[in-house]
């Protein structure tokens, strides 16, 4: 037994190392992008981060209005404008634009979804439009179910 523990035991340094560097970089991400997601998103040199990439309305009511939020952040040095939102379906309303957000803040943009029982069931694409030279075209996705007046 005190033969594997000298074997291993220098091992205690590097991984008490690595530990504390992934708990700075952790805290750094949060202090500096507001979460890790934004934080991996600057890393990989992307110059345009969405959250969430689906929004799940939840169960609702036949002809029930709701909202379906996402959050734009901009992690490029210049100002970013969205320029429109597209989808094939009329129930999904995207709001006013264009929207111009300064560089390294987030806006948060709304989509007004009416759901109908005629579609019980809705998984609808959305595309937004942004003058970014590498992510001109972002896909997101808002999703929803129609509750049914059947007697239970």
């Amino acid at each position: 037994m005190s033969i594997e523990k000298t074997r291993l035991g220098w091992l205690k340094g590097p991984m008490i190392g690595a530990m504390l560097v992934l708990i700075v970089a952790i805290a750094f991400g949060y202090m500096v992008f507001g979460s890790m997601g934004v934080a991996l998103a600057y890393l990989r040199g992307q110059s345009v981060f969405v959250t969430p990439k689906s929004y799940d309305i939840g169960v609702c009511t036949d002809q029930e209005l709701k909202v379906a939020k996402f959050r734009i952040h901009n992690l490029s040095r210049s100002d970013l404008v969205v320029t429109g939102a597209n989808t094939n379906c009329t129930c999904v309303m995207p709001g006013e634009y264009p929207i111009s957000i300064p560089p390294g803040k987030s806006r948060e943009i709304e989509f007004q979804v009416r759901l109908s029982k005629a579609q019980p069931i809705l998984s609808q694409l959305v595309t937004l439009y942004t003058d970014s030279a590498d992510q001109h075209a972002i896909p997101l996705r808002i999703t929803a179910q129609v509750e049914s007046n059947r007697p239970r």
